[in-house]
């Protein structure tokens, strides 16, 4: 399954998921700090996480979670924004199953 192809559609335990997470919050990260002047730095220091991460995370490579996802999402209402919004495809997609 290639990466373009995955990011519309996942399959997981049989259940059809409009957007990954990490797609989502990869999306919203790279919309709001790639072309930024030392965007890495200013990422790690939202997140309060390293700076190594915030590079992997601007890579695409891997995406934020816990301590640092809470962290972004108090910094960045589009990313808090997204996480609700797909929390509640997801509750909409339970409930019709």
């Amino acid at each position: 399954m290639s990466n373009e192809s995955s990011r519309f559609t996942r399959n997981f335990r049989g259940d059809a998921v409009t957007a990954s997470y990490a797609d989502v919050v990869l999306d919203v990260l790279e919309r709001e700090y790639a072309g930024k002047p030392h965007a890495a730095k200013l990422l790690a220091r939202a997140a309060k996480s390293s700076y190594r991460s915030a590079e992997n995370w601007l890579a695409k490579l891997n995406a934020p979670f816990g301590e640092a996802l809470i962290n972004l999402m108090v910094e960045c209402e589009a990313l808090a924004d997204e996480v609700q919004e797909l929390v509640a495809q997801r509750r909409a997609a339970k409930q019709d199953n």
